[in-house]
């Protein structure tokens, strides 16, 4: 075959009537949208059509095959490509844009579900009421549980700040007139001369000379001995209502009964510090009502501080402690304690808890004209050897 016949076989074929009827084709297609497998189909029937039409004409001469007739209109489809690409794009991009549609849709939706909240979201699956609504149930007790737990939690943190600032402000006094400062001097000599009292400890003192008596606080949450002040404290909690310690309650009790007597309640309370803080597992994980009723460090500073300081007492006044005797000694110094509460009020919780606020003490008794050698707490005070 020549080049010459190949040239026109080209020529017919990309002029003919099947490049006018692919190129109408693919117009309607651009200006109606037809979907592509429409128009890929209309094409499919154009060279089917004008195949048929060749055979009645002189081309088929050119095409005595079928089968050729065939594969040179694929051939002319193919070198129309680039219309066919136009229209494969425009439908590609009214199909993305519809896509992109429903896609904002589907979010918007997913959105409103969201804000709606899970009440909203229906289950696909049947699900008898009846057989779901006892998890229901026990999801919400669980959660009221937990905010209950945390309320209560709060709830006890404020009361423990609150009830501190109170007890400052109840016990600790200081005497800053001169009256009051004659009236503590006359009660601290009428106390000293009829109980002839041990003399007062600075804190840091007090925390070392306690030590060897600690292991009372053992003793107690182990039921070996027996403590007026665990037993005050009992009573208190039988009698009340209320699941633990309230303010209420702690405002309506009368310390002056879990004082240590003459030591004063600054003394005790750090005592109570040093307690707490060496026998903190042990308060935590014990199993006594009353205990847990009053909370650790209530029950340090109010039930053990006061018995520590039992202890301390015996030794300081050198009391007998021997096998049989330290029942009745601790007795005596129980009583100690009843019988000097103005003094540890008036006079202990008033005088300089350490020994670095001696010299704002001085400076005030001079202010006030008043001899520091006669009305200061210096002359009753005698440091530990």
């Amino acid at each position: 075959m020549t080049t010459t016949m190949r040239s026109h076989r080209k020529s017919k074929i990309y002029n003919g009537n099947v490049g006018k009827n692919t190129k109408d084709i693919l117009q309607r297609a651009k200006v109606k949208k037809r979907p592509i497998d429409l128009v890929l189909n209309d094409l499919k029937e154009s060279f089917s059509s004008d195949g048929n039409e060749s055979t009645s004409t002189n081309d088929e001469e050119l095409y005595p095959d079928k089968s050729k007739r065939l594969k040179d209109a694929k051939k002319a489809l193919l070198s129309l490509d680039s219309d066919v690409m136009h229209a494969l794009e425009e439908h590609s991009s009214t199909s993305s844009d519809e896509e992109a549609s429903k896609s904002r849709g589907r979010k918007e939706r997913e959105n409103e579900e969201v804000v709606l909240g899970p009440d909203a979201i229906k289950l696909v699956q049947s699900i008898e009421t009846d057989k779901i609504q006892p998890a229901l149930e026990l999801n919400k007790q669980l959660s009221d549980l937990n905010d209950d737990n945390d309320a209560i939690d709060g709830f006890v943190d404020k009361v423990i700040e609150k009830r501190r600032k109170e007890d400052e402000q109840r016990h600790i006094k200081p005497k800053t007139t001169r009256d009051e400062i004659l009236k503590k001097y006359r009660v601290r000599k009428r106390y000293m001369k009829k109980f002839k009292l041990p003399s007062l400890l600075y804190g840091a003192e007090i925390i070392e000379k306690i030590q060897p008596h600690l292991p009372v606080v053992t003793d107690i949450l182990t039921g070996r001995l027996n403590s007026p002040f665990y037993y005050e404290a009992k009573q208190i909690f039988q009698k009340s209502s209320k699941p633990f310690l309230s303010v209420e309650e702690f405002r309506s009790l009368d310390l002056n009964n879990f004082l240590a007597g003459f030591y004063g309640f600054k003394r005790q309370m750090k005592v109570g510090e040093e307690i707490l803080s060496k026998y903190s597992s042990d308060l935590k994980k014990s199993k006594s009502p009353t205990l847990q009723w009053w909370g650790a460090e209530d029950f340090a500073n109010y039930v053990l501080a006061p018995e520590v300081l039992v202890s301390l007492c015996i030794a300081e006044m050198k009391l007998p402690k021997k096998n049989g005797t330290m029942e009745k000694s601790r007795l005596k110094v129980h009583d100690l304690f009843e019988d000097t509460v103005e003094y540890g009020i008036e006079v202990a919780d008033s005088d300089p808890l350490e020994a670095w606020e001696v010299p704002t003490e001085v400076d005030q008794l001079k202010e006030l004209g008043l001899d520091p050698q006669k009305y200061g707490s210096s002359m009753w005070h005698h440091t530990i050897e």
